[in-house]
């Protein structure tokens, strides 16, 4: 029998029986409904910050401004200065949002918030009016009848648009960034321990052994990998599309280029995260003989992940532009975390990634090879844990060489 139709087969195989197993189900579905509940719940119950905005001789549009925002339900937090200069620095400082600056001008740093900015112009529109009817001696029922002109106030940005940071907007940087990582860790950590489990389940089982008499160990290791990372891919796109679709329903974020931009390098980046850490996690069920075993077993890989899950927070988020960020982002064991980061915050140049991805590609390859041999020299073998030495030993004898 071919090759390509063993592996299908087996993998077909696998993909039923999780599909089949009741915990599997249960425990996905409630990880896929705790994270789309946390979307749609926690911006409620949070709710919006305080707008801040500084206001430079602008007393006069300081009752407009909270009548404003009271019938908009919208919190804003004025704070007075007594020059520019002090209100730039805050602002800069990222103490406040904006500065109204002798009640027609807002001064931002780079964009330009829709609440604020409604409120503002509104606010100065209504003022102004005020002051001008009441200039001309016309009573409020026949301003009325006039209508206020729509006055839109001047607004100034203090940092050129060519320079504004791409890290502003949840999927234009740092919020596409962050959820990349943490779908990415989850992801390759409950599939990885799938494969893991699995393989142990199969030994202990003896399944393992009716299998082998008909098909080879590599072709069984193969298939188990491409039937869990079909499933993984499948959750993992149904899981961005439906939060995606949830953060839009809830207003939490709209969905743009830079949205499907990052999605799809989380997607690729599972791909080849999980082809890397899934052999590893089959080498080591592998070597295991009892499910007890397993855990220690996963200890150590468990670890590598969390030390790429780390350093994306820890080192590349915080400072991007970092030599460390770069030199992690290209390393195959973190590179599943820490490039992905990299290009949602944009930060990423082309020959980094075409690097990174060769890298881990490469690496995967020479894990493959090492964990097939493992592999065919171990999952026969019951009783104590195998060691490594051991298993390549009894792999000669099973695969020759």
């Amino acid at each position: 029998m071919r090759s390509s139709r063993v592996l299908r087969l087996i993998a077909a195989r696998e993909m039923k029986a999780r599909l089949r197993n009741r915990p599997f189900l249960i425990g996905n579905a409630v990880t896929m409904a705790v994270i789309l509940g946390l979307i749609l719940i926690l911006p409620r119950i949070i709710g919006d910050d305080p707008l801040p905005l500084g206001l430079v001789n602008s007393e006069g549009v300081t009752p407009a401004i909270e009548n404003v925002s009271e019938t908009l339900d919208v919190e804003i937090d004025l704070q007075r200065f007594d020059s520019i200069e002090a209100a730039e620095a805050a602002l800069e400082a990222d103490e406040v949002v904006g500065v109204l600056v002798d009640g027609v001008e807002l001064v931002v740093l780079e964009e330009l918030n829709p609440d604020l900015a409604f409120i503002v112009t509104a606010a100065s529109a209504d003022v102004r009016f005020a002051g001008r009817i009441e200039a001309a001696g016309v009573s409020e029922d026949q301003a009325a009848l006039i209508g206020r002109p729509d006055q839109p106030i001047s607004v100034r940005s203090l940092v050129e648009p060519e320079q504004l940071d791409e890290d502003e907007g949840f999927f234009g940087g740092m919020g596409a960034a962050s959820a990349g990582v943490v779908l990415l860790f989850m992801a390759i950590n409950l599939y990885g321990n799938t494969v893991l489990t699995g393989v142990v389940e199969e030994k202990t089982s003896r399944v393992v052994e009716v299998v082998l008499a008909t098909v080879r160990p590599w072709q069984m290791m193969a298939g188990k990998l491409l039937g869990l990372g079909l499933l993984g891919l499948a959750q993992l796109g149904l899981l961005i599309g439906l939060g995606l679709i949830a953060a839009t329903v809830s207003d939490l974020v709209e969905v743009t280029g830079e949205a499907l931009l990052a999605s799809g390098w989380v997607v690729i980046w599972f791909i080849l995260g999980f082809a890397l850490f899934s052999t590893v996690y089959a080498m080591g069920g592998a070597m295991a003989s009892r499910a007890e075993e397993a855990q220690s077993a996963a200890i150590p890989i468990a670890l590598i992940v969390l030390s790429g899950y780390f350093a994306a927070f820890v080192v590349v988020l915080p400072e991007p532009e970092s030599t460390l960020a770069t030199v992690l982002s290209v390393i195959p064991l973190f590179a599943p975390f820490t490039m992905p980061a990299l290009i949602a915050l944009g930060k990423a140049a082309v020959w980094q990634i075409v690097l990174s991805v060769v890298l881990t590609m490469v690496s995967t390859v020479l894990i493959v090879g090492l964990a097939g041999r493992i592999y065919a020299g171990a999952i026969l073998q019951s009783g104590e844990r195998v060691k490594l030495r051991q298993a390549l030993r009894s792999s000669r004898d099973v695969i020759g060489g």
